[in-house]
């Protein structure tokens, strides 16, 4: 065209045109019939998430769409949805020709509009074309992605619903799935549960009509309380869910307009750069009386297993449930056939919301009022649950029964299981580890060895196996663990009342069962004891049975310090003998012949080390309760210790200072495993050495003479009678042997493990499938039964697939336990007295490359193959499973790292943030961005 000609029509108009559609092309072709050039404007990216939400297309590819329209002549950048700079510019170019601006015909308020006028344009108005909606589109791909999700939604803009006002000037668009708009879907069809009165109105309606909104807030609501809750685009969407990440404010005054104002605010800006204007705020009338509030899921939110799984708090406050924080975490069999009758409303009230919306997992807040009024806060489909574990119900309903008979069977009256309570398997083989892994712990370990080295110390024999299995998951019987740490210096007539009062308080207080050494039981002479031994009082016990149990925890605890050294020189002499086999012997020794050598030179001095070394720890962590010392203190104490821990963190210095020489490296520590039991996990001398690093020094450090005598002063006055000097040679010897008998017998088991490993090859047999046979299986295992015992493989593998699709509980008090799971909140061990931050990074043993300086570690379950992580400059350590004296609270202790160790199901939680912070003074954990 000749761009000179001063009678030449300009026509403009701007889209975003995400996806390019008719109706974009119907516009453009209206302003290439009316001008003679036309100009689009195309709306920069920022502006066009603000109008329309998320973007399919760039503003570089929506350019060359438009570009590509033969009736545009030229395309314009827009930055925001008023056009007034752009207009001025094109004035200023095409000064003497005509301006004709092209609009759609929804427009309330023409974008512009004033300085159109000023320079006499002319308006040309275009039909809306709503076939083809970005709403209406959205809602058609909706539909084809959870059938009857779409449906659900279409009706929601034309109904009207008594008590549920949206504010509005224009009729309403659809919008899919915000928590406002499910609710108001839900209020009219609800039987059992009730929505609160509620108002709402978009962010788009608060920037024009904010006095209006006031005004008919306080016309709906008075004076009342209200709750003014976030409902954005972004929250309640099927692929990703924001649950408590954007900000509600609770307790607002609804005839206070200035705290309105304040509360609106604070919920706009917690949606930030992202705010779209068809973002909705929720104003409801707040709900009084709560007697507890939870968030329910439809479903397991990792398995889809079929368990209501209910995260609760009791008390008013709801917003704690959302944001994750000291709640409690209940797991419901959906066919269970009773429940308790608190939840009884709670699950009629949800079955009928299934009803509504099926064939969806759903996320649902909740609270029930003192009159077990159940009121619902919000539904939304489960974002973070994509995975299908593709097992059928009646498959898991089957393992489900076979779990339960092996609970009645086994369990004994009054007692329970416990994963945690004694010998920690949770954390020392997993939550459910493969056949082959939970044998070679028993055999090591679970069937005589660990009373044995009890006994030579004075505690009772028992004859039976501590663990049994249950669905795959590996539990303690609590009665047996509880009954051989009664000493045999207490009066015999006593210890079934003793086990009796144990087991009482451990259902009483299940969040101690990881910690009930220390807190339940009476199994040494600590500081703490004379307190604790009070409660026996209103348990039966007169106060002259009280003292006389007093009386013989100390001499039993005075006499194994005063033999000590003799005990540990046998124990030495055990282990050397190991020591000298792993040398010369272990390369030509079978696993049935390695495994006896393991279990009666490694670990069975292994189990009497451990128990002296708890007994030194115990008396040492009252000294603090005591006053004597402060935790820096015993962190001091741990730290002058040095255990292989501490060896190999300078040796790995050593390697990065060219002083060690990788190989030496790996002759010593290379049969590390991250899995001790686990032949799925490979060697350290069968990974590169990316993982391993130097750079973390470590130095060792000892306690002021002040703090020695002062200690010196109190011990030798105390009950015990012992200097420092000999308490100190006690602890360190014990505490050392028990690290260094660990890192002994686990040679001998890794080396088993590579037999396993090649028997396995030389018969068609990889890891995977050995690792779900039974030991013995393995050791029958021969050319003849090959094909035989891979059926059975099979078999075992599918069981176990089965099982992990199935949620179980740390503590199992009877067969119910399996139905309705109670996990008690879970206390960590907190190691240190710092307080860091740090960003979350989560390992497992393929994570060989990820970046570990400058974060706080999360490992589920960490064993000594773990120690690599202490090679790397760590903020700070957490794990799901570990006890008060496990592997790597030793470690911390001695290392100087702040850690929270057994956070439990917490740990769940807190493995989702992006940083935490580690107050391990005031003992709290904090998600810092969740």
């Amino acid at each position: 065209m000749d761009c000179s000609n001063n009678k030449m029509k300009i026509a403009y108009t701007f889209v975003i045109a995400d996806l390019f559609h008719y109706g974009h092309l119907r516009l453009l072709e209206m302003a290439a019939s009316v001008a003679d050039k036309v100009i689009c404007g195309l709306l920069s990216d920022s502006s066009s998430q603000k109008i329309s939400g998320r973007l399919v297309s760039g503003y570089d590819e929506r350019k060359a769409v438009v570009e590509a329209i033969t009736f545009v002549d030229e395309v314009m950048f827009q930055e925001v949805q008023d056009p007034t700079e752009n207009l001025k510019k094109i004035h200023a170019q095409y000064k003497d020709n005509p301006i004709v601006f092209v609009h759609g015909d929804k427009w309330s308020k023409i974008p512009g509009e004033e300085y159109l006028k000023s320079i006499n344009a002319t308006f040309i108005t275009q039909t809306f074309y709503p076939k083809l909606s970005n709403e209406l589109v959205s809602r058609r791909m909706m539909e084809s992605l959870v059938p009857g999700h779409g449906r659900l939604e279409t009706f929601t803009p034309n109904f009207a619903v008594a008590g549920f006002e949206t504010f509005q000037v224009s009729p309403p668009r659809v919008i899919i799935s915000t928590k406002a708009r499910t609710l108001q879907c839900l209020k009219p069809l609800l039987k059992s549960a009730d929505i609160e009165e509620s108002f709402v109105f978009t962010t788009g309606d608060w920037q024009d009509y904010a006095e209006r909104i006031l005004s008919r807030i306080q016309e709906l609501f008075a004076s009342a309380k209200v709750v003014v809750r976030s409902s954005s685009l972004a929250e309640d969407c099927l692929h990703e869910s924001k649950a408590g990440l954007f900000h509600s404010e609770l307790n607002v005054n609804a005839g206070d307009v200035e705290s309105l104002n304040l509360a609106i605010g604070k919920v706009i800006n917690s949606y930030g750069e992202q705010c779209n204007a068809l973002d909705q705020i929720l104003v409801q009338k707040q709900t009084e009386d709560i007697a507890l509030s939870g968030v329910l899921f439809t479903a397991d939110i990792l398995t889809e297993a079929p368990f209501y799984l209910i995260n609760y708090h009791e008390g008013i406050d709801s917003n704690q449930v959302t944001s994750g924080s000291h709640c409690k975490l209940l797991k419901i069999f959906k066919y269970a056939e009773t429940i308790p009758r608190k939840w009884e409303p709670v699950l009629t009230a949800i079955k009928e919301i299934e009803l509504i919306i099926p064939g969806i997992t759903l996320d649902i807040e909740f609270a029930v009022k003192l009159n077990n009024e159940v009121i619902i806060f919000q539904v939304r489909p489960l974002a973070a649950n994509t995975y299908c574990s593709g097992i059928k119900e009646s498959l898991l309903g089957e393992a489900l029964s076979n779990g339960l008979e092996v609970v009645r069977s086994n369990l004994s009256p009054n007692s329970l299981l416990s994963d945690m309570i004694f010998w920690n398997p949770a954390e020392l083989i997993g939550h459910q580890p493969g056949n082959l892994a939970y044998s070679l712990f028993d055999k090591l370990f679970m069937q005589r060895t660990w009373n044995s080295g009890l006994v030579p110390l004075g505690y009772p024999a028992i004859q039976e196996p501590l663990m049994i299995k249950v669905l795959e998951k590996p539990y303690i019987k609590a009665d047996l663990a509880l009954k051989s740490l009664v000493p045999t210096s207490i009066d015999t007539a006593y210890h079934p009342r003793l086990v009796a009062y144990f087991l009482d308080k451990l259902k009483k207080y299940p969040s101690l069962h990881d910690k009930a050494e220390l807190y339940i039981m009476f199994s040494c002479y600590d500081f703490n004891v004379p307190e604790r031994l009070r409660e026996l009082l209103d348990y039966g016990f007169s106060q002259e049975e009280v003292l006389e149990i007093e009386s013989a925890l100390i001499s039993f605890t005075k006499d194994l310090i005063n033999k000590s050294d003799k005990l540990f020189e046998a124990l030495q002499e055990k282990v050397d003998k190991l020591d000298t086999f792993n040398s010369i012997e272990l390369e030509h020794t079978g696993i049935t012949g390695s495994l006896d050598a393991c279990r009666e030179l490694g670990a069975h001095p292994f189990t009497t080390a451990a128990r002296m070394a708890f007994v030194a720890e115990a008396i040492l962590r009252s000294l603090i309760a005591e006053g004597v010392i402060v935790e820096e203190e015993r962190m001091l104490f741990m730290n002058s210790i040095g255990t292989v821990a501490y060896e190999m963190s300078c040796e790995l210095n050593d390697i990065e200072q060219s002083v060690l020489s990788k190989n030496n490296f790996m002759q010593k520590y290379g049969h590390l495993r991250s899995g001790t039991y686990d032949i799925l996990q490979p060697r350290y001398d069968q990974m590169s050495l990316t993982k391993l690093q130097g750079g973390r020094h470590f130095k060792h450090q000892v306690l002021s003479s002040d703090t020695k005598q002062r200690l010196d002063h109190f011990l030798i006055n105390s009950p015990l009678k012992i200097s420092f000097e000999n308490f100190y040679r006690f602890a360190s010897q014990f505490i050392q042997a028990r690290e260094k008998y660990k890192f002994i017998f686990t040679r001998t088991l890794s080396h088993v493990l590579e037999l396993i490993r090649q028997k396995g090859n030389s018969l068609d047999f990889d890891t995977q499938k050995l690792s779900v046979l039974t030991l013995e299986q393995v050791i029958a295992l021969d050319p003849r039964n090959c094909e035989a015992i891979k059926k059975l493989a099979t078999a075992a593998a599918e069981y176990n697939r089965i099982c992990q699709h199935l949620p179980l509980p740390p503590l199992v008090f009877g067969p119910e336990s399996l139905l309705i799971q109670e996990y008690p909140g879970s206390n960590p061990n907190f190691v240190g007295t710092e307080n860091v931050d740090g960003e979350v990074c989560l390992i497992n043993h393929k994570d060989e490359h990820k970046e570990l300086n400058g974060r706080i570690i999360f490992i589920e379950s960490a064993d000594p193959g773990y120690h690599w992580i202490f090679s790397h400059d760590i903020v700070g350590l957490v794990t799901k499973y570990g006890g008060i004296a496990s592997h790597m609270a030793i470690c911390c202790a001695e290392l100087g790292i702040p850690a929270a160790i057994g956070c439990g199901e917490k740990f769940e939680t807190y493995k989702k943030c992006q940083k935490v912070g580690l107050d391990c003074r005031n003992k709290v954990i904090e998600g810092i961005r969740c």
